[in-house]
């Protein structure tokens, strides 16, 4: 996955971003449900990070920090493309920016 969002720029790497981010998400729900019976009992036993939280610290560790300028670059850019009345697509704005605070969350 990161390879290809490290070659793409502006709003081509948003496009795909989001199709990343919306497919790990449920991606992250399917596992959550499938090791269901594991998240209750070893995670809560051995005191370590569920595997919901672990999905998404994993996305956030391999993919938003490595390519942290260059999304912050791109969404800028967009905002500043709407700014000067440009067609953007403003649901991937919220989107993206809905993941950035998602993923800043302690």
């Amino acid at each position: 996955m990161l390879p290809k969002l490290e070659k793409l720029s502006g709003e081509n790497l948003l496009k795909e971003l989001d199709i990343r981010w919306r497919n790990h998400q449920v991606f992250v729900r399917w596992m959550q449900k499938f090791f269901q019976y594991l998240d209750r009992h070893y995670v809560d036993t051995c005191s370590i990070t569920n595997l919901t939280d672990q999905g998404f610290k994993q996305f956030k560790i391999h993919v938003v920090e490595k390519l942290h300028l260059q999304i912050t670059d791109a969404l800028l850019e967009q905002i500043e493309s709407e700014r000067h009345e440009t067609l953007v697509d403003v649901d991937m704005l919220k989107s993206i920016i809905g993941m950035y605070q998602f993923l800043s969350q302690p």
